[in-house]
């Protein structure tokens, strides 16, 4: 079995990466009427929720 290199080391997907969480908290900052640092951190905390569970779904569909 030959080991390839981690994908994360591609430049462009780690712009693609860095896109998407960006625009994630940005959507839940400006989804909510008062604006506060709970409602930032708690996008931020979602959002870091659902990238990190992005990685987990390759090893869960492996046998």
């Amino acid at each position: 079995m030959t080991r390839s290199g981690s994908p994360l080391r591609e430049r462009w997907i780690l712009a693609t990466l860095a896109f998407t969480a960006v625009t994630s908290v940005l959507c839940g900052v400006a989804s909510v009427d008062e604006l506060a640092a709970s409602v930032g951190l708690l996008s931020v905390v979602v959002t870091g929720l659902g990238m990190v569970g992005l990685f987990f779904i390759p090893v869960a569909s492996s046998r």
